[in-house]
């Protein structure tokens, strides 16, 4: 393949050219070789990670390590962050040999746990390389927010049954099981629930639902991805009433003269009593962009709830992605909880 040898690159700053130099490493930039070299490469993480720590989770070039320990024990943390740093160096190392780079600028360090737990914890920083890394409160997974805020869904207890709308392939379903709870999942588009399954090699059964489509459900019962239609759903289908729902831009996914409906299923299948829903969207001037995804303001969360429950925003975060690509003025990224007031 003559494209892969003689190769040459230069630097273009304020339209000066810096001169050719040879190009001795990877493959040109939409080359079928690509993911080819990428899966060579990235074969052999997984080897580095397993010498350190029990878990870790990996898509595409986004890689998050984890590792558990107790919270009231100055030793046990002083060990979970050792592993830590000592796993980050390796991984450092092996890069370094395959000729990547370890990107520390894009590294996050995130604590979860209960308010009670994170209350004991003296945690504040991971050393990567030379760099030190301060914890964070939030960070970005694959689309949605995995952080200490996500500890309210479960009130910091385990084994909880968590509902997830229009889930697609949405990670967050493996996260939310790995923490220790059932999550029930919605998909009104069959394909992606068969994807889902096929791409994380899970082991499942698929029995049919009368009348209302298809029931996934993997082996150890952990995890159940219904393929119906959310307005048919309800608190019977899912096995009784759930702990929480983990709405993920859903509700922003559908005509705002679906929401009342929407939410009174919701409602319907929560335990209102001891669970909230928390809720991902967008806010933007829904004069500048006709949706979806569509704007949900709280006011317009809090008119259609009425004043049995409260809403507390949680985060707000500027999307500029999302600005970009829809040529808005503004817009945020918003995490919302609502549970009842009594």
């Amino acid at each position: 393949m003559p494209y892969l040898s003689n190769r040459t690159q230069r630097v273009v700053i304020n339209g000066s050219h810096s001169m050719d130099f040879p190009l001795l490493h990877g493959v040109p930039q939409g080359s079928y070789l690509g993911p080819l070299l990428f899966i060579l490469y990235s074969s052999k993480l997984f080897d580095v990670i397993k010498n350190h720590l029990p878990d870790a989770h990996a898509y595409v070039d986004d890689t998050q390590l984890y590792i558990s320990f107790k919270p009231d024990s100055t030793a046990c943390e002083l060990e979970a962050v050792t592993a830590l740093q000592n796993c980050i160096a390796d991984i450092k190392t092996w890069m370094t040999v395959d000729k990547l780079k370890l990107n520390e600028d894009k590294t996050e360090f995130l604590i979860i746990g209960s308010r009670t737990q994170l209350e004991k914890i003296k945690i504040t920083e991971l050393r990567i390389g030379q760099v030190m890394v301060l914890s964070v409160s939030n960070a970005r997974n694959l689309g949605s927010w995995f952080d200490n805020i996500l500890k309210l869904l479960t009130d910091g207890k385990q084994n909880r049954r968590i509902l997830v709308p229009f889930c697609g392939k949405s990670l967050d379903l493996l996260w939310l099981v790995k923490q220790g709870h059932t999550v029930i999942g919605i998909e009104i588009i069959q394909k992606a629930i068969d994807d889902f399954f096929k791409e994380n090699n899970i082991a499942h059964v698929k029995n049919t639902i009368d009348g209302n489509g298809h029931c996934y459900m993997a082996f150890d019962g952990k995890l159940k991805i219904f393929d119906c239609d959310y307005f048919k759903f309800n608190s019977s289908l899912a096995g009784g009433k759930v702990d929480a729902i983990w709405d993920c831009n859903a509700l922003g996914a559908i005509s705002p003269h679906y929401w009342a409906e929407y939410l009174h299923i919701s409602l319907e299948i929560l335990d209102v009593r001891h669970g909230r829903i928390l809720l991902q969207a967008c806010l933007y001037d829904q004069d500048e962009f006709p949706g979806p995804p569509y704007s949900v303001p709280k006011e317009e969360l809090s008119r259609l709830l009425g004043d049995s429950y409260e809403l507390e925003l949680l985060n707000r975060k500027p999307a500029e992605e999302l600005r970009a690509r829809f040529g808005l003025s503004w817009v945020y990224e918003t995490l919302t909880s609502i549970k009842n007031k009594s």
